[in-house]
């Protein structure tokens, strides 16, 4: 994996620490609803696969990199219910939807109907990158904040212009 690459995952991660970015990041993906199944993307489920770039660039412990396993087999499960869970519906729902036909009643229905899951896949995403942050020194803290703040900087995505879409300006 390029440097460059280990950077832009690493600033994934970085990112997550904020609780709405753990959202948009745990079923959105960097392509809006994501991957064939509309629910792709890095996030948590993402994490034991960055874990090892994570060891190196903030210069994890062996026993944080085991405290921050023990975590993700402990919170892991439950996200990827929920995650599978709201892919699940959304198919359902969008392989009912006849093209050209709006139906707001139906439409607001179901994004009513996933809410709770959504509000729940939060919370557990928060939760999971809050106790990962307490395994961090103060200093490992510190430099997973300037990888969040690098990456923000960047557009979320690095370099000039990222992030912006068709319709931006």
């Amino acid at each position: 994996m390029t440097a460059r690459r280990i950077l832009m995952a690493t600033l994934a991660l970085a990112a997550m620490a904020v609780p709405g970015a753990v959202l948009a990041q745990g079923y959105g993906g960097p392509h809006g609803m994501g991957g064939p199944d509309g629910f792709g993307g890095p996030g948590l489920h993402r994490f034991e696969e960055m874990l090892p770039e994570l060891v190196t660039i903030l210069d994890l412990s062996d026993e944080q990199q085991a405290q921050i396993e023990v975590i993700l087999d402990e919170e892991l499960p439950a996200i990827e219910t929920m995650r599978d869970q709201l892919r699940d519906a959304h198919q359902a729902f969008r392989a009912n939807q006849q093209p050209g036909v709006f139906d707001e009643a139906s439409v607001r229905a179901f994004a009513q109907s996933q809410s709770q899951t959504h509000v729940e896949l939060m919370v557990a995403g928060a939760r999971t990158m809050s106790r990962i942050h307490n395994v961090l020194t103060t200093e490992q803290q510190q430099r997973l904040e300037e990888l969040r703040a690098l990456r923000h900087e960047r557009g979320h995505r690095g370099g000039p212009g990222a992030g912006r879409g068709r319709y931006s300006n």
